[in-house]
């Protein structure tokens, strides 16, 4: 098996909270009820890997808070009567409480009694969902006051943009001064324009890009020159980037059957890290073209903890509409110990 079977400290730099889920996008998106339990799931494993994270369509927001809300409101309620049984059989059965009851036995090392410690609970406020906002090509709207919505937080918004467009929006952020900006990623056209537009936003984070690494014969994703372009750029100019939400795959994969190649995630991770360590452009390409796991592995395990740092700092993360797969692919690969371990 590829890998040692537990990350160095890079690796864990590396993959920490990488996987967002993207379960309520299209083409096949769960209902909210499924995502929130979901979540709910993935935040009780905690795997490394999965940010916890849900990315939400901008017209759903108002719904999912409301559910978010009336779901934390009855977990709290379930934990409340759970507890409140075990303090009931508590009080029944005193005995089984060390320093606590009567008779032989009872009480401290001494032999007398004291009372139990308080049972009180903390009344800790529930936290928000962290939630990404995908708007739609067509626009869509998000808030600009999320107060509105007490059961969600927003931490990003992802959107679809002209070249122009971004330009502009990247000097208001350099010049705004006191503008509050809230973290922005742009989906560009494809094209020679689009890897021009990153040197826009130099300096203006938190605007960043959106790549898609997964597409159809109608829409194909970027070809390997293409991309590696665009993660040069971004390297160059420490432009954030994230990936586009999709059925990804850990390891790139050839096109077959005519469908278009698909990049994988470590893929473009280790592409980002050999652009931040100075590569050419050809390896760079080299890196997204691999599909040789063990060379992928190898390759994880060869990265330092500086260059861990710094290629987080530019890609930021990944939507994925599965978030059983890429902690079991990680795993398989022996990039990550099991569910649980790690960094949670």
């Amino acid at each position: 098996m590829p890998g040692s079977g537990h990350a160095a400290p890079a690796g864990e730099i590396l993959l920490h909270g990488l996987v967002d889920d993207a379960g309520l996008l299209p083409p096949a998106p769960l209902s909210l009820f499924q995502a929130l339990q979901r979540n709910r799931t993935d935040r009780i494993l905690a795997h490394p890997l999965l940010s916890r994270r849900l990315l939400c369509p901008s017209g759903l927001l108002p719904d999912l808070a409301r559910r978010a809300r009336r779901g934390a409101a009855a977990e709290a309620a379930l934990d409340g009567a759970v507890q409140g049984e075990v303090d009931r059989e508590l009080e029944a059965e005193p005995e089984m409480v060390p320093g606590f009851g009567h008779g032989p036995g009872a009480g401290s090392e001494t032999g007398h009694g004291s009372p139990p410690p308080p049972r009180g609970r903390p009344e800790a406020p529930e936290a928000p969902l962290d939630v990404g906002v995908v708007l739609g090509t067509d626009g869509g709207a998000v808030p600009a006051d999320v107060t509105g919505f007490p059961g969600v937080r927003v931490v990003h918004v992802e959107a679809w943009a002209l070249p122009e467009e971004v330009r502009r929006a990247a000097l208001l952020a350099r010049v705004g001064g006191a503008f509050r900006l809230r973290t922005v990623y742009f989906e560009m056209p494809r094209g020679s324009r689009r890897v021009e537009s990153v040197a826009a936003l130099s300096g203006a984070r938190p605007l960043g890009v959106r790549i898609r690494c997964h597409g159809t014969r109608a829409c194909p994703p970027p070809g390997v020159t293409e991309l590696a372009d665009t993660i040069g750029e971004c390297v160059f100019w420490d432009v954030p980037f994230r990936v586009a939400a999709g059925q990804h795959r850990a390891v790139s994969a050839p096109a077959v059957g005519g469908l278009p190649a698909r990049h994988g995630y470590l893929n473009v991770l280790l592409a980002t890290a050999a652009a931040v360590e100075g590569a050419g452009a050809g390896e760079v390409r080299e890196v997204l073209r691999t599909t040789d796991e063990e060379l992928i592995a190898a390759r994880f395990a060869a990265v330092g903890w500086r260059t861990a740092l710094r290629t987080r700092r530019v890609f930021t993360g990944v939507g994925a509409r599965s978030t059983g797969e890429p902690p079991r692919d990680v795993e398989r690969l022996g990039l990550l110990g099991t569910v649980g371990e790690g960094v949670a």
